[in-house]
């Protein structure tokens, strides 16, 4: 399975290489829990909102959503991966109340070292 966006750590234009896992996440709202989720974490963290994606940079990880939907987290350690896993399911379903608990098809990958922003973007 091929993730639907992917926007993590840039260094010199491309992509960290670290653990990434990415969900599809079957949902008629996404656009709207997206919104609400970002603003939601925009309080204390750096996110990036536009009407279809959303970008939220922990200390510790990425997490990109899109209105697909689909979900990306993109950080250097395994553990942190599962651990906002959770995070972001959990909070997207207090979000999604109404179809809570969505459901959520986890896969893992690994982008190459030379693969650049924009070509996971297409």
């Amino acid at each position: 399975m091929s993730p639907d966006v992917t926007l993590g750590p840039i260094q010199d234009g491309k992509t960290s290489g670290m653990p990434i896992v990415s969900a599809k996440v079957p949902t008629a709202n996404a656009s709207k829990y997206i919104q609400q989720l970002c603003k939601h974490w925009s309080h204390r963290l750096e996110v990036d909102l536009s009407e279809q994606k959303g970008v939220i940079r922990f200390p510790d990880a990425v997490v990109a959503l899109d209105a697909r939907p689909a979900v990306t987290i993109d950080a250097q350690e395994k553990e942190t991966v599962e651990r906002m896993k959770g995070v972001v399911a959990s909070h997207l379903d207090r979000f999604a109340f109404r179809e809570a608990p969505l459901k959520f098809d986890w896969s893992d990958w690994r982008l190459s070292e030379d693969l650049k922003l924009g070509e996971a973007l297409n």
